[in-house]
């Protein structure tokens, strides 16, 4: 009889419960996407513009809100910026970071944020070295250029993307503490006697 109770009870409990769409539920794994690429190509514009002070873009005027070229000091790392992001969303989902369900720990995350941003800093340096020259477009044709990258701009990329996504995620981790809270707070306690 006390499970019959017990199954009624939790019937009536889910019943009550809000039901989610998938849209629903896909909607936090879109946004953190969205907020990895724009943070990953800003971190690497960032950790340019720390080594070299120099601009990147040209503008037609000081309000345009699009660029109109890239300066030739930074043609060769705008060829490779074209990269960054889809290395780093590969190696923060390789490590797991897109899985918002479930259990998690602090320590575990900067593990997994640790192995992820080294796995992307190994990538793109192993992308630069194989890809030293760049190319860039002259008059019609593909132009090869002879260059090196600065590696102090991959350290500070390195350094720069372990603090923002370590941050990200806290603040991720943090709302989902206080969500799984919030919702506990809502349902019940049944006692089965």
């Amino acid at each position: 009889m006390s499970q019959r109770a017990f199954t009624v009870a939790e019937q009536a409990i889910r019943a009550r419960a809000p039901r989610r769409s998938a849209l629903w539920s896909l909607l936090p794994l879109v946004a953190l996407v969205l907020i990895d690429l724009v943070v990953s190509l800003a971190i690497f514009v960032a950790a340019y513009k720390l080594h070299h002070n120099s601009p990147m873009f040209i503008w037609k005027h000081k309000r345009s809100a699009l660029p109109i070229g890239v300066w030739d000091a930074f043609e060769p790392y705008f060829t490779l910026m074209l990269f960054v992001p889809f290395v780093k969303l590969y190696a923060l989902r390789r490590y797991g970071l897109y899985k918002l369900r479930g259990e998690f720990s602090f320590s575990g995350d900067f593990i997994k944020i640790f192995n992820a941003v080294t796995l992307a800093f190994l990538i793109l340096v192993l992308i630069a070295f194989l890809f030293r020259q760049g190319f860039a477009f002259e008059g019609g044709h593909l132009k090869l250029l002879d260059f090196t990258y600065s590696r102090m701009v991959f350290i500070y990329d390195w350094l720069l993307s372990m603090g923002a996504f370590w941050a990200i995620r806290m603040i991720v981790r943090v709302s989902q503490i206080l969500v799984r809270t919030s919702q506990s707070n809502l349902i019940p306690t049944i006692v089965v006697g």
